[in-house]
């Protein structure tokens, strides 16, 4: 049998992930360690926070870096008009 690889996430809100690490590494003796993970974790979607897989997130920036290359060159082919 193959071994899966597991999946690559991260959260989409850094910030409120970042808090809840702190917070975690001052309740529990030891980071990262499972209960802790597991709290931040549970404690981040419990506050709305959400999770994509780096794939996602690395396709929707390109995309988005394109849209706005593409933006950007028709503003510089209106303005030279």
């Amino acid at each position: 049998m193959e071994k899966q690889e597991a999946k690559k996430t991260v959260p989409l809100n850094q910030k409120l992930w970042d808090a809840l690490v702190v917070q975690a590494r001052a309740k529990f003796n030891k980071w990262p360690s499972l209960p802790a993970s597991k709290w931040a974790h549970q404690q981040y979607v419990q506050r709305g926070g959400r999770f994509a897989s780096a794939a996602e997130i690395s396709s929707t920036r390109t995309a988005v870096e394109k849209h706005n290359a593409s933006v950007e060159a028709k503003k510089k082919e209106k303005d030279e008009k």
